[in-house]
């Protein structure tokens, strides 16, 4: 071997050397493992995401088409190319460690899986990916770096505050916050625009409400008030004068239970889509499956419960046979309660009844534990405490699993054991990290998780959600004269 190429083998070696030694002194993030899910609705929190690449177009790579070469650099995005190591749960990773966001709009050849080598047309929406650290010192620290005054003075207007805008909100404690971003102690992040309207001087600690849409995949704030509070949902901080007598509903406390759903294996994220498809045997025959679970930015009131609101829409056979609300609350351990939920039921596409309908404090009805915070293989809850409506029960019967569907591969998965003692019917279903649910087992048939994405508050009729079971009660209205519910 000539000199040449030992210079350039020791080279190459050396090279080799500092990229591990990088990894792990510096940090660096090695490429994820097959598929791994780099992010996901549950895991972005995690994450200080000030960077992304918005994909309008995936393709397989045609490496003996060079045609689009010189479109590099073209005003629609930037291409690129390199090998699939990770896709699923709306976001794509190839092997040079670039991640994409893709949603609906984006074009996507059929059949792409892990392994392919793929061109990516993207449009960057920030400039840096990473690792979120909660110590609050390092995010103080980063909130002085980026801007020493917070935004930019130009953009804070307290004359803003007579100014209406229209859009969800969400509330909550500054954790960090930029010229560009603003990220709430809840872990939700926005960026902030130069249409933005800012109330006040926000800095890291302030409480503040925000009034967001989204625009091409992204939280954009229209609007952040310093100082305004929602009350309890998404995380706010009760006042002092507040912590009287605590009122409990079942034993549960429900001053300690908010509309902010994180646990791991059922995390909630406003606008986030799942849909699940698959079989499952009724009386001998076979039905097509589809249901739509929408996690709607409102948050709603039940048993003075400020609680998410899940929008789930299930399809037998291509018609709609189930429209529903359900209800949920997390409590400061992370246990997520179930508090209830409004039907609607259909046949042939007419609203028949609302058959199944509970909600928490109403009669007897109770909160169930719908996910432990900390599930393990013998834990056993009532989902459901509706006595004779909906008494559903689950069991944690196996941990540790890997799952793959059509929308990802996830590892690290639960597998729980659901029974109806009213209905007779038993059940597997699995959930999994960062995701929630990603397969159901019915006693003859399956059901997967098949995409996992977002969608835009416009696509929501509000009309549709408030007249589902009737509509939520008010206070006054729970109950007619004879004490029956007026639905």
């Amino acid at each position: 071997m000539g000199k040449k190429n030992i210079f350039a083998v020791v080279l190459m070696m050396a090279i080799a050397s500092l990229f591990l030694m990088g990894s792990t002194v510096f940090g660096i993030r090695a490429p994820a493992k097959s598929g791994e899910a780099i992010f996901s609705p549950g895991n972005w929190r995690e994450f200080d995401l000030q960077k992304a690449l918005l994909s309008s177009q995936i393709r397989v790579d045609d490496e003996d088409d060079d045609s689009d070469s010189d479109d590099d650099d073209d005003e629609d995005g930037k291409d690129y190319e390199g090998v699939v190591i990770s896709i699923g749960n709306g976001r794509l990773v190839l092997d040079n460690g670039t991640t994409f966001v893709f949603d609906d709009d984006t074009e996507i050849d059929a059949g792409i899986e892990i392994g392919d080598r793929v061109e990516v047309e993207a449009v960057l929406l920030a400039v840096e990916i990473e690792a979120y650290d909660e110590d609050e010192d390092n995010a103080v620290e980063a909130h002085d770096d980026a801007n020493a005054d917070g935004v930019d003075d130009d953009k804070v207007d307290d004359d803003g505050a007579d100014v209406e805008v229209a859009g969800p909100t969400f509330s909550g404690s500054v954790a960090a916050i930029s010229a560009t971003n603003i990220r709430l102690s809840n872990g939700f992040g926005f960026n902030i625009g130069d249409d933005t309207i800012i109330v006040g001087d926000p800095q890291v600690g302030d409480s503040a409400q925000i009034t967001f849409q989204i625009s091409q995949g992204r939280f954009l704030a229209k609007k952040i008030v310093v100082g305004a509070s929602s009350g309890k949902s998404q995380g706010t901080a009760k006042a002092e004068d507040e912590e009287d007598d605590l009122e409990e509903l079942g034993g549960i406390v429900l001053d300690e239970l908010d509309a902010n759903v994180d646990n791991s294996f059922f995390p909630l994220v406003p606008f986030t889509l799942s849909v699940q498809e698959g079989e499952e045997e009724d009386e001998g025959e076979i039905l097509e499956i589809r249901v739509e679970t929408r996690v709607l930015g409102q948050t709603m009131e039940v048993a003075d419960v400020d609680v998410r609101v899940a929008l789930v829409e299930e399809y037998e056979d291509g018609e709609l046979v189930e429209r529903t609300l359900d209800f949920y609350a997390q409590d400061e351990d992370g246990v997520v309660y179930y508090m209830g939920e409004l039907v609607d039921n259909f046949d042939e596409g007419v609203m028949t009844d609302h058959g199944g309908q509970w909600l928490a404090g109403d009669g007897d009805n109770l909160p169930g534990v719908f996910m432990p915070a900390n599930p393990q293989i013998g834990d056993e809850f009532e989902q459901e405490r509706a006595p004779g409506i909906a008494e559903d029960r689950s069991s944690i019967v196996a941990a540790g699993l890997s799952v793959t569907t059509e929308a990802g591969s996830w590892s690290g998965c639960i597998k729980t054991e659901d029974s109806d003692p009213i209905g007779g019917s038993v059940e597997n279903k699995y959930y999994c990290p960062n995701v929630g649910m990603v397969r159901e087992e019915p006693a003859e048939g399956l059901v997967d998780l098949i995409s996992i994405g977002t969608f835009s508050p416009d696509d929501i009729d509000q009309d549709v959600i408030d007249a589902i079971g009737g509509g939520l009660p008010e206070d006054d209205e729970k109950e007619d004269d004879d004490g029956e519910d007026d639905d």
